[in-house]
């Protein structure tokens, strides 16, 4: 197991699907963090770049922006673990979900949401994910950390019905990744 010292700030306890010996899944708990900017930090999203699969995800993205931001930009980097504690030592190989948050105000944008390769939804392979609803939840407590906002995104076009389910509509969608908006009532 590979740890690394980090200063994530724990935000809260949520649920995913985990699937057992038997092959069916059961409940269990997961942490949601935001990490801090330490060079440990950086660190360990480097090693989430380098461990997943670089085709198709967002993590080497979210990498260089994180660490080419601006002083004082309100990007904030947030994950979801499968460990519940000791969050000084957290290991990289339990992210199992990934999101880059922009701020401005009273309105966030959704940069990138990323589940680990093996954790994403798809026909093929969905009764071989060790992990089921990782994007649900992270969208879930989104949700929660942005409560009383906008949130904005560009969807990829495979995406967008995903974003539909929580509550999201196309504002412009002659763009290549169509913008999408949510608005908290």
């Amino acid at each position: 197991m590979n740890s690394i010292n980090f200063k994530a700030k724990y935000i809260n306890t949520a649920k995913v699907l985990a699937k057992c010996d038997n092959g069916k899944y059961k409940y269990c708990n997961v942490s949601f963090v935001q990490m801090s900017n330490t060079v440990k930090d950086k660190k360990v999203l480097q090693d989430i770049s380098s461990t997943w699969d670089a085709k198709n995800n967002f993590t080497e993205t979210m990498l260089i922006d994180y660490l080419w931001r601006e002083h004082g930009d309100e990007k904030s980097l947030y994950m979801l673990t499968i460990q519940n504690s000791d969050y000084g030592k957290l290991s990289y190989d339990k992210v199992i979900g990934l999101a880059e948050i922009t701020q401005n105000g009273k309105t966030y944008k959704l940069n990138y949401l990323q589940t680990r390769p093996d954790c994403k939804h798809t026909r093929k392979k969905r009764h071989l994910r060790p992990f089921k609803g990782v994007g649900d939840t992270m969208m879930n407590e989104i949700i929660k950390l942005t409560k009383g906002a906008s949130i904005y995104l560009n969807s990829v076009p495979l995406a967008i019905n995903f974003y539909k389910r929580f509550g999201f509509e196309v504002v412009q969608d002659n763009i290549e990744n169509p913008l999408m908006q949510r608005v908290e009532n």
